[in-house]
């Protein structure tokens, strides 16, 4: 059985976004274009309605080419699980911790 994996709103952002001149934004979206058409297969890839909502903001083609890039991709249901694990993720993040 494939690994989980949510995606959130920096891949498609990554991915359609016009190449960036910094060397590190170039790179993180090279890493992201290369991952998604080499790897995402190997996983079971999974996103959340405010997750589209956040994508569907800006630029009309922009958030239309970051929505294209999501619409196979199932939805989580927003339950109590999912809330606690967002909250602990956050938390960790927060705190510089390297895992929830």
């Amino acid at each position: 059985m494939p690994e989980s994996v949510f995606i959130e709103t920096t891949i498609p952002s990554y991915y359609v976004a016009r190449r960036a001149r910094d060397i590190v934004q170039a790179t993180r979206q090279e890493l992201t274009i290369e991952w998604w058409s080499s790897r995402r297969a190997a996983y079971d890839l999974y996103t959340s309605q405010p997750v589209l909502e956040e994508v569907s903001r800006g630029e009309d083609a922009m958030a239309i080419a970051r929505l294209d890039l999501l619409k196979n991709i199932p939805l989580l249901v927003i339950n109590e699980a999912v809330t606690v694990a967002a909250e602990r993720i956050i938390r960790s993040e927060s705190s510089g911790a390297n895992h929830p």
